[in-house]
């Protein structure tokens, strides 16, 4: 799964950055003494920019090992038209993360698209990576 994992994140890592605005569910560690290293997001987004404008990359982690997130995400200065996702997923939290075969963790994933913005419900200890397309490059490229 790490093998996987690599590839689809080297993929889904554009040339620059975004900057991402919004909420998430948020994951307290049990025992006080951790929670100034464990406490955060129970999803981080990671947002990137393709070299040429018109792709956004998305890495979304749900790291709950029993909730799932609904999620929507929108896009400002990006007229999003197309959106393709690739889930790492296991169907359960003892598989061994050595695969015998790539579709034992990875598939696609649907995302659905709606007046610009993405509407999906990420798995329980998961990551997904969304590629969006526009037909023109994002403002200011």
């Amino acid at each position: 799964m790490l093998y996987w994992l690599q590839v689809e994140f080297n993929r889904h890592v554009g040339k620059t950055a975004l900057q991402t605005v919004g909420t998430a569910p948020w994951h307290e560690a049990a025992d006080k003494d951790d929670r100034a290293e464990l406490n955060g997001p129970l999803t981080p987004v990671l947002a990137t920019l393709g070299a040429d404008g018109r792709e956004i990359h998305l890495v979304v982690a749900n790291g709950s090992w029993t909730r799932p997130a609904p999620s929507h995400v929108a896009f400002a200065h990006f007229s999003a038209v197309n959106a393709a996702g690739t889930i790492l997923s296991q169907k359960t939290l003892d598989a061994n993360p050595l695969l015998k075969k790539k579709e034992d963790a990875v598939a696609d994933f649907p995302v659905t698209m709606h007046e610009g913005a993405l509407d999906f419900t990420l798995p329980p200890h998961s990551v997904l990576f969304i590629t969006v397309s526009s037909a023109q490059a994002a403002a200011g490229q």
